[in-house]
């Protein structure tokens, strides 16, 4: 087996896109609320992509500064949904489809961070799809 063939962080640069599914029938949703538009989509890296990794790094150092000025010395190594969002909009390429109150939302990062902190359901879906290898392998 060529070792080049299972390059994961390649597969994680190209991206890939997710289709939304609804948060709870698990139904792709659509651009039309009877179902026939077109899926709202969310175009993505890996987590073995460069985004993905350096935004790590820079939560990490983010935290361990954080740590080093407390006088308590007790670390929180929980990840707040505002860390948690801000790796996913690391990831994030671009997105169609996506409404809210009935504007059509442009792509931005700082349309990504509020989609993402006011939608757990998508920052969920979001995370496994960027987390799941599979997503991105394409061989």
């Amino acid at each position: 087996m060529d070792m080049s063939r299972l390059n994961l962080e390649v597969f994680a640069e190209k991206g890939a896109t997710m289709e939304l599914l609804h948060p709870v029938d698990n139904d792709v949703l659509t651009t039309e609320e009877n179902g026939k538009g077109e899926p709202i989509t969310i175009s993505l890296l890996g987590s073995d992509s460069k985004a993905f990794k350096n935004k790590s790094r820079e939560l990490a150092r983010r935290r361990v500064a954080k740590y080093q000025k407390s006088r308590n010395k007790s670390v929180d190594h929980t990840v707040s949904d505002e860390e948690a969002s801000e790796l996913l909009v690391a990831c994030t390429t671009g997105w169609s489809g996506i409404v809210v109150d009935g504007e059509q939302v442009e792509f931005s990062e700082e349309a990504a961070m509020d989609l993402y902190c006011k939608n757990s359901w998508i920052r969920e879906q979001v995370d496994a799809f960027v987390g799941d290898r599979a997503s991105f392998f394409t061989d």
